[in-house]
């Protein structure tokens, strides 16, 4: 079995550059399919390969295939994909960019695989989640997911979905949007399942078993996973992938452990590389990096919409963790620039999209990224970075993903699926300018991708919780604050004391530990105890007196230590 090849090298190192070098190099006749995150990093390498090929003289036919340039009429952007490289018969020299959405659902239907080298700028996740919400309404949810078995097949044992016989048709025109709205619901489902490079499964068995079973009761939202496996990349000419950190990609994880699959770097492309671009060695020393959160709390979406002041779930927008970050990240940066003697010098932000538009509003300090900005040039005259976007998974997707891959521990995980999305953000800033020698402070949420960037760029600087707020960790915000262990003490007391009939005029002092004792436990067994640690006979006794000088109506009588009598 062949290899497949990486290129790793650093984020704005050059990796495109040198790709594009050695296609310019290799023989003319090769055909080259280049696949790109974006549709804006497609347009940038294809502009760059052909100003290569201009000055190298060459007259190669370099293709770009697009929704931006692609009607949406007989089959769309895929079709127009298909016809760019299955009409090309042999070995021309032509080369076809598009988007990795795109390359994922044309690789099982390219006929002459062997004539074609595959590069893959940014490796692709071969494992995408998504999921399927049938509603709040029982009934309908049962509806829904009656019509999804009638349309898919569901395997018992690994929840794997596949599209029934004769079933084709429909499920195309539910993935398209136009079997009705009242299918609108199963568009995604449909749309992972149709995909032939994809094996697309069930997560959790609870609602494999509702689907099969019309007697069980069905989730409000079904998780999917969709797995893209090596298989049909095989037959290409060569497969080539240029990801920095890619050994700690899900890519190189899953086809490594689970598919066996031979990674090799590419010594061809590696040769073309710059060393003095290599920004882990060359950039560090100007990097500087910051968190936000306690180090107690993770970078969650469900964290991020806590209320920042009292951890309360849901927050109204503006009261949530996530606007609190921002507003801390603004004063940092502004600090920041006080510092360097400038003004209104724009830094960067990337969030997810369900806190932000598309644009920066008026009058904003920042400039928004993409929560996807692998490889993009265009930010690169900014410093400053805070890459706030989250791409965790849940703890069902982490127990699916863990049954999958043999040997997969949590942390690697979450950094698989987490990582490249800050990485690659940091990457945007001016970092990639190796004239630049201005100081590129980076915001992070958690303190962990905080420490892991500071290890990846051996020689920044760790400048550990910026802006904190009290120092409390979330899930201890909703916790009432604890008292003293003897002011706790007195309280009980006090309590014991009030508790009593009128008519009892004396107490033994074991009646009063046997309360503690057993308030002591309560506590202890308690969601929010008050106690940090066990009492000590030092707590009980000044807790004792601290109640006795209240004036409780209740004293102990000198010379008779082991009872209380009312005063």
């Amino acid at each position: 079995m062949k290899p497949m090849f990486f290129v790793d090298a650093a984020v704005g190192s050059g990796k495109t550059r040198a790709m594009i070098a050695s296609i310019v190099q290799d023989d003319s006749q090769r055909n080259y399919l280049i696949a790109s995150r974006t549709i804006q990093l497609l347009k940038q390498t294809a502009g760059d390969l052909r100003a290569a090929l201009a000055q190298a003289g060459s007259t190669r036919s370099v293709v770009e295939v697009h929704t931006g340039n692609t009607s949406s009429g007989e089959g769309g952007v895929r079709a127009a994909a298909l016809s760019a490289v299955n009409t090309r018969t042999g070995r021309q020299g032509v080369i076809v960019l598009v988007t990795t959405a795109t390359c994922l659902e044309l690789v099982p239907n390219i006929k002459s695989k062997c004539n074609w080298a595959l590069v893959m700028d940014e490796a692709f996740e071969p494992v995408e989640f998504s999921k399927y919400t049938p509603g709040d309404n029982p009934e309908r949810r049962r509806v829904e997911a009656d019509y999804l078995a009638s349309v898919f097949d569901i395997d018992e044992s690994t929840g794997t979905l596949t599209v029934r016989a004769g079933m084709l048709e429909q499920v195309e025109r539910i993935a398209a949007g136009s079997a009705g709205d009242y299918l609108l619901g199963l568009k995604a489902v449909a749309a992972l399942v149709r995909r032939p490079s994809s094996r697309v499964s069930v997560v959790a068995p609870s609602d494999i078993q509702a689907l099969k079973d019309n007697a069980s009761s069905l989730s409000r939202e079904i998780g999917l996973a969709a797995v893209t496996p090596p298989d049909e990349f095989r037959d290409f000419d060569e497969v080539i992938f240029l990801a920095a950190l890619f050994e700690d990609t899900m890519l190189a994880i899953l086809w490594t452990r689970v598919y066996c699959v031979d990674f090799q770097r590419h010594e061809g492309i590696v040769s073309k590389l710059n060393p003095d671009r290599n920004t882990h060695v060359t950039q560090a020393r100007n990097l500087y990096f910051g968190y936000l959160l306690h180090p107690e709390d993770r970078a969650t979406r469900t964290n991020l919409e806590k209320h920042f002041e009292t951890g309360e779930d849901s927050a109204a927008p503006g009261y949530r963790v996530i606007d609190w970050c921002v507003r801390a990240v603004e004063k940092f940066f502004e600090d920041i620039q006080v510092g360097r003697g400038t003004r209104d010098e724009p830094w960067l932000l990337q969030m997810n999209g369900r806190y932000t538009d598309k644009h920066s509003p008026e009058g904003a300090p920042w400039r928004l990224i993409p929560a996807v900005a692998h490889g993009l040039n265009s930010f690169q005259d900014s410093h400053d970075i805070a890459a706030l976007a989250v791409t965790n998974l849940s703890t069902p997707q982490l127990r699916w993903l863990r049954d999958l891959i043999p040997g997969l521990g949590s942390d690697d995980a979450m950094r698989a699926q987490r990582m490249p999305t800050i990485y690659q953000a940091v990457g945007r800033c001016s970092l990639r300018d190796m004239t630049s020698d201005e100081a590129n402070f980076v915001v992070v949420l958690g303190k962990d991708d905080a420490e892991y960037l500071h290890r990846t760029f051996a020689g920044s600087t760790l400048l550990g919780q910026i802006n904190g707020a009290d120092g409390k960790p979330l899930r201890r915000l909703t916790v009432p604050p604890r008292q003293s262990k003897p002011a706790w003490v007195s309280a009980r007391v006090q309590e014991f004391f009030a508790g009593l009939p009128a008519s009892t005029v004396s107490v033994q002092k074991r009646e009063l530990n046997a309360h503690l004792k057993a308030c002591e436990a309560e506590d202890r067994a308690s969601v929010t105890p008050q106690l940090a640690s066990p009492l000590t006979s030092s707590d009980i006794s000044r807790g004792i007196a601290a109640a006795l000088s209240l004036g409780v109506g209740w004293h102990q009588p000198g010379g008779r230590a082991y009872r209380y009598e009312r005063c």
